[in-house]
């Protein structure tokens, strides 16, 4: 667990079969840390690209995002780049380089990938007061193999992470 309350925000692009796939992450997070609630907000893909955009600029984004790999850099001055804690579990030997270079910005690590079509994956906003446990809960839903497996499988997409 965290050791106290936190609660934290995901945005995520509304799919129908990707809506209770990140919500099953988030109840399985807040099961292994019941001192975090999470909460899954979900927002028409027409509006998405341009709420991520506004919001991160004024520092109001949800404290995780679901982004495409290759935007990342061109908001990585509002994002959390991976703490060391991640750094330290070596999630660049986890994806296929091409995959994860998507999620690099001038050497640091800013998200991690879901799936390999686009790739999708998640980010961390800057703006947080818990960065850390948002890139906790990063890590548990893409570089957990066993949520990462469970969340593909749902959604029907190609896993990102390699054995």
């Amino acid at each position: 667990g965290v050791g106290q309350p936190i609660a934290l925000r995901l945005w995520t692009q509304h799919n129908e079969l990707f809506d209770p796939a990140f919500q099953a992450l988030a109840d399985a997070y807040t099961t292994a840390n019941p001192d975090v609630t999470l909460t899954v907000e979900t927002f028409p893909i027409a509006e998405y690209s341009r709420l991520v955009k506004d919001s991160l600029s004024t520092g109001n984004a949800a404290d995780i995002i679901q982004m495409a790999g290759g935007t990342l850099c061109v908001y990585s001055a509002n994002l959390s780049a991976a703490p060391q804690a991640i750094v330290d579990l070596r999630p660049l030997d986890h994806f296929d380089p091409v995959i994860i270079g998507a999620f690099m910005c001038d050497g640091k690590l800013f998200g991690l990938p879901l799936e390999t079509s686009i790739p999708w994956g998640l980010a961390v906003s800057g703006a947080g007061a818990a960065t850390d446990v948002a890139w906790d809960f990063v890590r548990f839903a893409a570089l957990d193999a066993d949520n990462a497996e469970a969340w593909n499988a749902a959604t029907g997409t190609r896993k990102a992470i390699i054995p």
